[in-house]
């Protein structure tokens, strides 16, 4: 039996109601048939609440909100894609969504100076308040409180696993954060004695929950091209080979309830 035919099969026996996705830019949706999350259509129903350059703090209000809504189903497959731990929730300062959840370097580096906290209207988005350095400092006071942020993400990691839904904890720039703990012994010895315990016990993977510890952003990071929009402008980094691959090891997941993710397989499709 071939693997689509396998997970034809598991859609139409098994009780999964849909698979429903939480995250950024790589699990945001694409407006290309062929990237990882679009694809998954072909096999499941979808609902992929994911926004390139969103904070965790925006995709978690978007999962609270998805829990409480009638929407919700045991049955639902849940992915979440957990993003920087230093990204700022702009829900107070946006009018639009897709605005909202941006990214505060790049909406440092692209959308220019602030102006005021008045919501931001159409045509507007050159600007946003009066203080050029806000998200510098913004940036550099979230870096000084890593421990109580890492904390946080630990225990909303406690709370997916708790849920009665499948999950898949993708943290996506883990391989990222470990290096900058590894070059900042302050924020590495803090987090290595007061939140080690909790991740190798709380954190372990049983019959639905898979905790994966990503490596894409720091691999992405070593190319530049996907850092930007590569094939088509779509914004989740991979090209359209690693799409496929991805695709695949996340259907696998899901399948056998096994971390079936290689990224090594990803990696040597870099361009």
């Amino acid at each position: 039996m071939h693997l689509w035919q396998s997970w034809q099969v598991l859609r139409d026996g098994w009780m999964a109601n849909k698979i429903v996705i939480f995250g950024d830019s790589y699990a945001n949706s694409e407006p290309v048939d062929w990237s990882w999350s679009n694809k998954l259509k072909t096999y499941y129903d979808v609902v992929n609440f994911a926004q390139a350059g969103s904070s965790d703090v925006y995709s978690r209000i978007q999962l609270f909100d998805y829990l409480q809504s009638n929407e919700y189903s045991e049955d639902d497959v849940i992915l979440f894609f957990a993003t920087s731990l230093w990204r700022m929730n702009l829900l107070t300062v946006f009018e639009k969504v897709h605005e909202q959840s941006t990214y505060m370097t790049h909406a440092a580096n692209i959308l220019g100076k602030f102006r005021g906290s008045q919501p931001l209207h159409e045509g507007d988005n050159k600007c946003i308040k009066s203080d050029p350095n806000f998200f510098f400092k913004y940036h550099e006071y979230l870096q000084k409180d890593t421990l109580n942020l890492y904390k946080q993400r630990l225990l909303h990691a406690k709370l997916l696993k708790d849920l009665p839904n499948f999950v898949v904890y993708y943290d996506t720039f883990y391989k990222a954060h470990q290096n900058v703990f590894a070059t900042n012994g302050e924020i590495s010895n803090e987090i290595v004695n007061d939140t080690q315990i909790f991740d190798d016990t709380m954190l372990q993977d049983n019959h639905a929950f898979v905790y994966v510890k990503g490596d894409l952003v720091y691999e992405c990071s070593k190319h530049p091209e996907h850092r930007m929009s590569v094939q088509d402008k779509i914004h989740n980094h991979l090209n359209k080979k690693q799409n496929k691959v991805f695709f695949e090891q996340v259907c696998k997941t899901i399948e056998y309830r096994r971390n079936k993710f290689n990224e090594q397989e990803i990696f040597e499709l870099f361009d």
